[in-house]
């Protein structure tokens, strides 16, 4: 999985930053605050104080801009 485009020609692309959707342990969904892409697929993300003791026993975070690629053999 990578969060660019490989075209034909050998050059890649880096589309528009995917989502990020952060969930507390029992999955709901916390609002997000700020957040930030890059460099290559780090991200960061922040909350508001009041919500931070709804991550302190674990949380998942739901990133939407991977591309799957395949490959095969000739």
């Amino acid at each position: 999985m990578y969060n660019g485009i490989f075209n034909e020609d050998g050059t890649f692309s880096t589309p528009s930053p995917g989502e990020i959707t952060i969930y507390d342990k029992d999955r709901n969904k916390i609002p997000l605050g700020q957040h930030g892409y890059g460099p290559g697929a780090d991200f960061s993300f922040g909350i508001q104080p009041q919500d931070q003791k709804l991550i302190q026993n674990g949380f998942y975070i739901k990133y939407t801009g991977y591309i799957l690629y395949n490959y095969s053999k000739k």
